[in-house]
């Protein structure tokens, strides 16, 4: 993490990129990181929240600093029934509005101050994530994310994870997907090379090759929602056809930090959570969660999470060493296209 903000600050010239922060629902904690009772203090979006579970399994997150002296609620803090209180001087605040309700030393009678509150954010649980709402002006949700059935109801099984932290634009890593090119020149290379772009072109490594193809468009009922498709054959010893790895895959891009990915193949079907947050500026922490239909085993879910860590690795690799540029020179191809087309489809999440 130091490594990346050294790069950031040496590397990188932002003034040229939007925003840091679009606006939309944001996955800031995984689900099976807090128990009942529990608190976490989570930086995030330039804020720092607290983020805890009470009464019923109700997940509440506020701004993290008492509104009295600004005591840090999620560092000693403790839950009390829906509410919360500051390690500070004992101040109690309600998870469902951020208000003050009770200040242990006050007057008997007396009325709490009106503006001794916090912000209280939108919040959401579903598909192993907790969700915010994000607005830089303060308006309400817009829209919301749906929830995947087969993990809700628990169809699938929740095989894994990965996470990362990368120096990029956020909208960069949706811009990615787009970018039908960059899966031939980065995905192409056998999985064998790993992650290292200086090594992708060994020759020992030419026996096999990743033949993907895709194409992105706009959801025309959910203008939140971008569709990219994409298809996968791994092809060995110079073009002999091996189906044991064809891979269909649809991913919704759902707002700025959510991509659910559904895929199928001869060895199962299941889905990809994605969920990309920023942490400050330009630094986004990537985690994502795959889950396989029960029948499949765990070893070949193992090996689609380890393939798609791959590719992760390989985009981070350029991700961290790029700069953002407003005004690209594209070609008018196909390739080209859909960066536009996606550039354009983005920028309702930035507020005028």
């Amino acid at each position: 993490m130091e490594k990346i903000t050294r790069q950031m600050k040496v590397n990188k010239d932002w003034e040229s990129a939007p925003p840091p922060y679009p606006s939309g629902w944001y996955g800031i904690l995984e689900s099976m990181c807090l128990r009942a009772g529990e608190i976490r203090n989570i930086n995030c979006l330039g804020q720092s929240l607290v983020v805890y579970r009470g009464e019923r399994d109700c997940v509440y997150v506020l701004d993290a600093f008492c509104s009295h002296l600004g005591g840090n609620m999620g560092v000693g803090g403790k839950v009390i029934h829906n509410g919360i209180s500051c390690p500070y001087h004992g101040w109690l605040y309600s998870g469902e509005d951020g208000r003050c309700f009770q200040i242990p030393y006050g007057q008997s009678g007396s009325r709490i101050p009106m503006n001794a509150c916090v912000k209280a954010y939108p919040t959401l649980e579903m598909n192993g994530f907790i969700y915010i709402w994000h607005h830089s002006n303060n308006r309400p949700p817009a829209w919301q994310p749906e929830a995947i059935d087969e993990v809700q109801l628990k169809k699938w099984t929740y095989r894994g994870r990965s996470e990362h932290y990368v120096n990029v634009h956020i909208q960069e890593f949706h811009e990615q997907g787009t970018d039908l090119y960059h899966l031939t020149q980065v995905y192409g290379p056998s999985m064998f090379a790993k992650s290292d772009l200086r090594f992708l072109s060994k020759w020992w490594l030419k026996f096999m090759f990743h033949d993907w193809h895709g194409a992105w468009s706009r959801d025309q009922e959910r203008p939140h929602v971008g569709i990219l498709k994409q298809t996968h054959k791994l092809l060995l010893f110079g073009g002999n056809y091996f189906p044991f790895m064809d891979f269909e895959a649809e991913a919704e891009q759902i707002g700025p930090g959510i991509v659910n990915m559904r895929f199928s193949s001869p060895s199962g079907s299941g889905v990809l959570v994605q969920s990309i947050v920023p942490i400050k500026n330009t630094i986004q922490r990537l985690v994502q969660h795959i889950y396989f239909d029960k029948s499949t085993p765990t070893f070949i879910a193992k090996l689609f999470l380890y393939h798609q860590s791959i590719r992760t690795e390989r985009d981070i690799m350029i991700w961290n060493n790029k700069k953002y540029l407003n005004h690209p020179i594209l070609i008018g191809t196909q390739a080209d296209a859909g960066i536009k087309d996606l550039r354009r489809w983005y920028s309702q999440f930035y507020d005028d």
